[in-house]
């Protein structure tokens, strides 16, 4: 069969096997290929300086093939300032995916426009934007909408996630934002049944009222969110403690990522995450300095599908997991406390027997159910099976 032959059904399945390199050198097969493959090559677009960025600009103006609708997805790993957003958005009118990791000189001036021309966004990245609630206005326009990141953007108001209503968001980062609020922010969040990971990281707002405001107001009410798998907060080490915890871990069961850092739970938290969050799979707990070697030792024991925890700052000592660190490999540590407990680490812990545990729920206090001395003996026999020579 004459390579020109070929139906288009098999020339489909070679460009999806094929990186960007492969669908150039397929373009200059003849021209067939070209009419072919060089839509692809547009599908996905990245931008790593100024300089490709100006030529970007230049190749979609002085065209007459129009390109630009067929680019899904536009990765901006360079600084883009207004002119350039608008010089270039014009010609993307098929744009789903933006990624501006280094959108500080973005204002109202361009993402009005951005928003009001592509409307067939699906994911958009503006980190540290100068935007205000005049985009946000505007973003309710994308009916498409899954994945939205405003981490570093403090221009906007609390009020930012209300035009949103109507968007499917499955994913909202809102770290380093501080304008976020419970009696605005909080309250507008419970509205996104289809959110699955919610990010928190330094904002410095987020109190006990914010994360009440995601918690069933009855017990026989749905949770706010209750789809959520991921979610990553940072607290103040005092607002954020069990009280607020272990209700939201209760109340939202399909959890399999927990970020918690600087927050003021104890075990109590770690154990609730045991009982109720079978699918955890990684866990970061830096900085919440009342949690214990044997509150993390509880969690690892009763969550078959966690695979990392993270305990740096925390009082987790090396020593209270021999069979990791053993007394001699202690002495040539630099620090004796543990700042990340990986897959493997985990494997080791998990063979080990591990003493039952309960909560005092009314008291916040840890109490350990002895087990017969046969179970001390088995765990230092295991032990020494283990790291012996």
């Amino acid at each position: 069969m004459c390579i020109d032959s070929l139906p288009t059904e098999i020339l489909a399945r070679i460009a999806a096997s094929l990186a960007s390199f492969g669908l150039y050198e397929c373009c200059l097969v003849n021209k067939r290929f070209y009419t072919a493959f060089a839509p692809l090559l547009w599908r996905d677009i990245a931008v790593e300086s100024e300089y490709m960025l100006d030529r970007l600009c230049r190749s979609l103006s002085n065209t007459s093939t129009s390109p630009g609708y067929q680019v899904r997805q536009l990765h901006l790993d360079c600084y883009i300032e207004d002119d350039d957003c608008l010089s270039l958005m014009r010609h993307l009118p098929q744009l789903e995916s933006l990624n501006a990791p280094h959108a500080g000189y973005l204002t109202d001036r361009s993402v009005i426009p951005l928003v009001q021309t592509c409307l067939q966004l699906q994911e958009i990245c503006l980190h540290s934007a100068s935007i205000t609630y005049r985009s946000l206005h505007y973003f309710s326009g994308l009916k498409r909408l899954r994945r939205l990141d405003l981490s570093g953007c403090s221009k906007i108001s609390s009020l930012a996630l209300f035009p949103l209503q109507n968007c499917p968001l499955e994913l909202l980062n809102l770290s380093l934002c501080r304008w976020l609020t419970a009696e605005d922010t909080a309250v507008d969040l419970q509205v996104f049944c289809m959110l699955k990971e919610l990010s928190l990281i330094c904002c410095s707002t987020i109190c006990k009222e914010f994360m009440c405001c995601l918690l069933p107001k009855t017990d026989s009410d749905q949770a706010p969110l209750p789809n959520l798998h991921a979610f990553s907060l940072t607290g103040d080490d005092e607002e954020i403690d069990d009280d607020v915890i272990v209700p939201f871990v209760q109340s939202h069961p399909r959890l399999r990522s927990l970020i918690l850092m600087a927050c003021a739970i104890t075990d109590r938290s770690l154990l609730a995450m045991r009982d109720c969050l079978a699918d955890l799979q990684n866990i970061e707990i830096s900085y919440c300095s009342q949690v214990s070697s044997n509150g993390v030792r509880q969690l690892i024991h009763g969550s078959p599908q966690l695979e990392m925890v993270g305990v740096k700052d925390c009082t987790v000592f090396k020593k209270d997991f021999p069979e990791i660190w053993t007394t001699d490999s202690l002495d040539q540590e630099r620090s004796q406390y543990v700042d990340r407990l990986t897959f493997e680490e985990i494997e080791l812990i998990r063979l080990q027997p591990c003493a039952d545990e309960h909560i005092n729920m009314d008291e916040g206090e840890l109490v350990t159910v002895e087990t017969p001395l046969d179970g001390e003996v088995t765990y230092i026999q295991t032990w020494l099976n283990l790291n012996g020579s």
